[in-house]
């Protein structure tokens, strides 16, 4: 059930008002029974209202978007956003001057697809006034009114219209009148903030068919206008090949030029290492070289995400078999420490680092020897 007794209380709370949960969590649900983890309740409740009536009933509110009619409830430790219901004033493409009203259909009006203006009630009765429902069960990504006009609200929307289309399983079924209208507005996608590009970017290469996509994203000017590289050998590489790997290894495969990918994105830099490690594996790797020991410089995972890559871009099924092979491997650990060192004599000194450098690249090229092999390499003599 979509509806929980703590949804619940915060239904009562909000008495007399009307309380439904909308958005992508009765999209999920209703597809596929999925319970997500953020739960959007739309209310006629003015948010001051909101405010007032929960707190009276005992719980944290937090006024997380007063203005855009949007406060958050933390309730057993968990978040519900709580946003009144509204119609837009005016649009500039990124954000929107609102009024409150207490019509649902006039705030189904604001949102961008068919499927993500379904309203659950509180016995998980749908209200569904623009066929999403039926659209949802077909897959098909429908924006509600005029492409033009849901677009022109908001630019992100065209970044969104392709990554729900990655939602599904099923092949990407893209409206022709759609990519029409996406391409003639792609360059007001500079408009965007880069935080929210990037977000949108990163789900779409995590979707389904992102090979695809990607492509229709070029076609349409939209990898243009946001300073995206396209592979130009993509249109070799076979549908559903990116399949199982992670979202990384496919903006490297689709993009062909992961500098530019990172600079045009704003990620995490945790992220922007990870990604540039890989980018060295597939760049360093030579296939007249010791595998095991090119995995234990590259990076074990590195290594294997590169060759996966290799497979694809090359044609090369052996790369496959010899990532295989490496996820068999478990890595071993350099058996060596500074403490050993000073256990054989040595003074504490920058002078350790350099002499384990030296046995570890030489345990490395013997292969991995034992710990008993590396001590009887510790220098003797001064020390």
């Amino acid at each position: 059930m979509l509806i929980t007794p703590d949804i619940l209380t915060i239904f009562n709370s909000l008495k007399p008002y009307e309380c439904r949960l909308v958005g992508g969590c009765v999209r999920d649900y209703l597809y596929n029974k999925t319970i997500s983890e953020d739960i959007d309740i739309a209310t006629t409740a003015t948010p001051q209202t909101v405010m007032d009536l929960l707190k009276n009933a005992g719980m944290h509110v937090v006024p997380t978007g007063l203005k855009h009619g949007t406060v958050t409830c933390v309730y057993r430790n968990k978040p519900y956003e709580i946003t009144t219901l509204r119609r837009d004033i005016e649009t500039n493409g990124r954000h929107a001057t609102v009024t409150f009203t207490d019509n649902f259909y006039e705030d189904s009006l604001r949102r961008d697809f068919t499927f993500n203006a379904l309203y659950m009630d509180h016995n998980q009765n749908v209200t569904d006034f623009h066929g999403g429902l039926n659209d949802l069960q077909h897959k098909k990504i429908k924006f509600i009114g005029h492409a033009k006009h849901r677009i022109e609200e908001d630019y992100l929307r065209i970044l969104r219209y392709f990554r729900f289309h990655g939602k599904f399983e099923e092949p990407a079924n893209f409206n022709d009148n759609d990519l029409k209208v996406i391409s003639s507005q792609a360059t007001h996608l500079q408009q965007l903030s880069i935080e929210r590009v990037t977000m949108e970017v990163v789900k779409i290469l995590k979707g389904h068919h992102s090979l695809e996509i990607w492509q229709k994203m070029a076609e349409t000017q939209v990898l243009k206008n946001l300073n995206l590289p396209i592979n130009p050998a993509l249109q070799n590489i076979g549908s559903g090949a990116l399949a199982n790997l992670p979202w990384q290894a496919r903006a490297y495969i689709s993009t062909g030029d992961m500098d530019l990918f990172i600079k045009s994105l704003r990620l995490p830099n945790v992220e922007q290492k990870q990604m540039k490690q890989i980018q060295k594996a597939v760049t360093r790797y030579n296939n007249q070289h010791d595998l095991y020991q090119q995995a234990y410089w590259l990076g074990h995972q590195n290594l294997i995400l590169a060759l996966k890559i290799l497979a694809i871009t090359e044609n090369n099924p052996s790369h496959k078999q010899l990532a295989q092979n490496l996820q068999n491997w478990e890595c071993p650990t350099f058996p060596l420490t500074g403490k050993d060192l000073i256990k054989a004599g040595f003074k504490p000194s920058p002078q350790l680092g350099q002499i384990l450098q030296k046995i570890e690249t030489e345990w490395v090229a013997h292969n991995f020897p034992p710990q008993k092999w590396c001590i009887d390499q510790i220098p003797q003599g001064d020390k």
